[in-house]
Order: C-alpha cells, then sequence, then structure tokens
C-alpha cells in the first residue's frame, strides 16, 4: 500500500475504470483481474478474457491468493477467484515510465502478488519505474500435466501457470499505458519459481515479443521436469484423491486438491530439485512449451531479451536451517550417494574439493554449498554465458547480503529485501542490509528497465564480471576458478 494512503484515484482499462489509492508519491492499484477467475467450468481451461464491468473495480483492498498451503501452518488459504490477479504501483503522475512485471516465487506451490506477500510501492517510488506484480495458478491446479493422461480432452491444458503469466503480460501490453507505463519497456523480474518462470517464457512461442528484458533471481533455465514426471504425479494426485479420470477433479474442492497435492512431491529441497525429483513446475508439452528453454537460448531465439541472471551466494542455507535436522546427511555416503544423483562424475573428489573450499564444515554446510551450487549458481552461469555466446545480452549477479544475519546468511531469498525494502513482508525484518544497499539495487533495476546496462560488465566466466551485492569484492569469477568447480567437469556450454 502507499504510504498515507489517503485519497483515491482513478485508470482507465479496456475492461472499464479501476479505483486505486495514491499517498506518498505512489498510486496503488491492487488485485485487477487480468483474466476470468479460473473456476467452474474454467478450471483447468487455459486463461479466459476478464469480463467488463460499468462501476469502478474496486482495487484499494488486497483479495485473495491462489489456493495454497499457508505458509509455517498445516491449512489452506486462498481461492481460485483469487488465482488470475494483478497489482500495480506506479509513481503518481506517471507518464511513459518503463514497466517492470514481478513473477512471484514460492515453489510453484505458494506467494502472491498482492499484499502482505507482494508491496512494491517502495520499488516504484526508488526506481522510478510502472511496476506490476501478478498472481497465477499453483500448484496441481496450475501445473498438474493433464494432457499427458487425456490428450483429447486436456490437450489446451498444459503449463496453465506458465498460460496465465503469458495472458498478464498480454493484459499489461494493452492497459499499461492508462497507468502511466510505456508498454514498449516492458521487464519481466521474478525470484525462484518468478525466475525459472521467466526462462520458460523465453521458450514459450506465445510470450515472444511480450518482453524486452528479464531480471531472474534464484531461478535460471534448467528446471523443466520430464513428461514421465509429470504423468506419474497425475496419477497419483488422482489415485491421492480415490478418483479415476481427470473429469472428475472438476467436482473435488481446490483446497482439497491442494491437500493432496502434498502427498504426490517430494519435500526436501535436494530431492526435489535433482534428476528424478518430484514437483511443479514447466513441462515440455510440445505446444505451450515446445522445447527447453536451455535449448532455446542455445539456439539464439533469445537474442532479443535483455538478462540480468542472478543467484545468492548461500541458496540453501534457508533449507539447511527450516528443514534441520532432517536436512542433514545421516552419512558420507548418503552425502555422496546425493552427488552421484546430482550428476557428479567423481562424487568422492567432488566432496573433497568442497572440503577444501570451505574448511572446517560439516555435512550438512557441505550439502548447501554444493546444491546451492548445482541448483542455482551453476545454472545461472551457464544461461548467462549462452545467452552471450548466441549474441545476446547478459549480466550476471551474486547477493552475498545477509538481510537475516546469521545462521541464515546470505540465504534463498536474501535479495528479496534488496528488491523491495520496506516492502518485503513474508519474512522478518531485514535488520542487516544497509539502506544505501537496497537504495543502490532499486535504482540499478530501474536503469536496467530504462534499456541501460545495470552498471558492471556483460558476463565473461573466464574475468571478474559477475556483481556481488553485499559481499567484499565487487567484482568476481564465477564460478570460481577452484577444483570444485573442475570437480562439477563444468562447462559454460
Amino acid at each position: 500500500m502507499p504510504a498515507s494512503a489517503d485519497a483515491t484515484v482513478t485508470a482507465r482499462t479496456a475492461a472499464g475504470p479501476v479505483l486505486g489509492l495514491t499517498g506518498g508519491g505512489v498510486d496503488a492499484y491492487l488485485g485487477i483481474p487480468y483474466a476470468a477467475a479460473p473456476v467452474g467450468p474454467l478450471r483447468f481451461q487455459p486463461p479466459q478474457s476478464a469480463p467488463l464491468w460499468e462501476d469502478s473495480w474496486d482495487a484499494r483492498r488486497s483479495r485473495a491468493a491462489a489456493p495454497q498451503p499457508e505458509h509455517g501452518g498445516e491449512s489452506i488459504i486462498g481461492s481460485e477467484d483469487g488465482s488470475l490477479l494483478l497489482s500495480i504501483w506506479t509513481p503518481s503522475g506517471a507518464q511513459s515510465l518503463p514497466v517492470i512485471v514481478w513473477i512471484h516465487g514460492g515453489g510453484f506451490e505458494t506467494g502472491s502478488g498482492t499484499p502482505p506477500f507482494t508491496d512494491a510501492a517502495e520499488l516504484a517510488r526508488v526506481s522510478g519505474c510502472v511496476v506490476v506484480a501478478i498472481n497465477y495458478r499453483l500448484g496441481a491446479l496450475g501445473w498438474l500435466d493433464l494432457p499427458s493422461l487425456d490428450p483429447e480432452g486436456w490437450g489446451a491444458s498444459a503449463n496453465l501457470g506458465l498460460q496465465d503469466q503469458i495472458a498478464a503480460l498480454v493484459w499489461v501490453r494493452e492497459n499499461i499505458a492508462a497507468f502511466g507505463g510505456d508498454a514498449g519497456k516492458i521487464t519481466l523480474a521474478g525470484q525462484s519459481a518468478g525466475g525459472f518462470s521467466i526462462a520458460a517464457l523465453l521458450a514459450a512461442p506465445a510470450a515472444a515479443g511480450l518482453f524486452s528484458a528479464g531480471v531472474l533471481l534464484s531461478g535460471a533455465a534448467e528446471r523443466i521436469f520430464p513428461r514421465e514426471t509429470t504423468t506419474a504425479m497425475a496419477r497419483a494426485l488422482l489415485a491421492e484423491l480415490g478418483i479415476t479420470t481427470p473429469q472428475r477433479l472438476m467436482r473435488v474442492g481446490a483446497h482439497a486438491i491442494v491437500r493432496a497435492q502434498a502427498k504426490v512431491i517430494d519435500h526436501d529441497i535436494g530431492v526435489r530439485n535433482l534428476p528424478g525429483g518430484r514437483s511443479f513446475g514447466t513441462v515440455i508439452d510440445g505446444e505451450v512449451l515446445p522445447e527447453a528453454p536451455l535449448q532455446a537460448v542455445r539456439a539464439g531465439r533469445a537474442t532479443g531479451v535483455r538478462l540480468w541472471v542472478a543467484a545468492t551466494t548461500e541458496e540453501m542455507r534457508l533449507f539447511e536451517v527450516a528443514h534441520a535436522p532432517d536436512y542433514a546427511p545421516a552419512s558420507e555416503q548418503i552425502l555422496l550417494d546425493e552427488l552421484a544423483r546430482a550428476g557428479a562424475p567423481d562424487p568422492a573428489a567432488l566432496l573433497a574439493a568442497y572440503r577444501v573450499r570451505h574448511p572446517g564444515a560439516g555435512l550438512a554446510r557441505l550439502r548447501t554449498h554444493i546444491l546451492t551450487d548445482r541448483i542455482y549458481r551453476l545454472p545461472a552461469a551457464r544461461l548467462a554465458h549462452l545467452q552471450r555466446k548466441a549474441g545476446g545480452e547478459a549480466w550476471l549477479a551474486l547477493t552475498a547480503a545477509a538481510p537475516w544475519g546469521e545462521p541464515l546468511g546470505a540465504a534463498h531469498g536474501a535479495d528479496l529485501p534488496l528488491v523491495f525494502g520496506a516492502g518485503q513482508r513474508e519474512a522478518p525484518p531485514a535488520t542487516g542490509v544497509d539502506a544505501q544497499l537496497i537504495e543502490h539495487l532499486q535504482l540499478l533495476l530501474g536503469r536496467f528497465a530504462a534499456g541501460l546496462e545495470p552498471g558492471w560488465p556483460q558476463y565473461d566466466p573466464d574475468a571478474a564480471t559477475t556483481r556481488v551485492f553485499g559481499g567484499q569484492s565487487e567484482l568476481v569469477i564465477e564460478p570460481p576458478a577452484d577444483t570444485a568447480t573442475t570437480e562439477w567437469r563444468w562447462s559454460a556450454e
């Protein structure tokens, strides 16, 4: 919400007028439908056009998120009619400003683009951009691979969450001028599932031309599930619900589906993100997503999109702390077995190399460093390199700031307080980051969205071209030129 929101403001969209709040130099419009609510016969269907309204749509308050497990609880929150909404924060009096479209994270299972999950008033004010944050369908309601079970009846229902994001981008292109935005300068930004989504959108034909830049935080281009995995998950969900055909899902309550989906996925962060793991996300379906994002980038099909790719230096510390003691390997052999599944050519040599890089670290911390590299940092570097090799522009960054101090350090999500400042609500207060660093990053995001270089060299794996926010050194070589990187047999190709 805008600071000291004390007056109303109106914008006129193609669907009708929208009533928002203004204060503190920012106008806010919360919970605008960009597509019809996916309820009743529209459940598990591609997004349909939003209805028109004659009276003003009241966007002065937050509306429900998509159905999802309550953060830190056992209950289910949200509703299906909250799935396809977006919120907008715009500097008051804006005209033709660059636009940042935020895709929230949450493992494709949780999150929202509206307060209290997301509040982009500060980002809009400091960056000088119009900021749009979108909801999309989550969990089984957004990512269940029904076409793999019944291609005749459900052939258009693959990657529904990705289709939602594309529908939101179409809405932004057609309506953002009414909020002071420039439809020709659309930058996608997202963290975790949001970053992975942006990578998928690089390879989605229906998204071509809808955005010209992407900021991928803790989510690169290598989290795509094979068809056999998504098919098995779909079958398992039907069995968990005691039904035999996808059509019967239409009669099951949304909250019941969300409860059941927890039984068909892997909950350990390493298991779910390594080969063979089960979780929700994108699948190459042949239509919405015809090829792997990395393949599209390698072939030069994304060179028209400027990329800012980033990770935090200690992504997995969030899960090491949150999931203790189950996160720690019970033995060294269990960790070695996981390294083999992660694709390490010589697990013992790789583990020894990480012990040299991180002397004194126990098995849990070693697992954190290894999985941070395998799932986040190495894919981020590879995406940046392949984009540059194909003729595009790409910058790589690392977040080393520790907004919540110890024991989390520069964990997964540590970049969110830098992006949103005081608007980052779904976490403890970020007391460990200098306010000047937050303002600096927000200004750089504004520069990038305006089509300018962010302020450091484009990525080169052999040179110190990776920007570190909150670390001891401003520019470093990424990945580090040491034995651990060598033992991964890492190649930027």
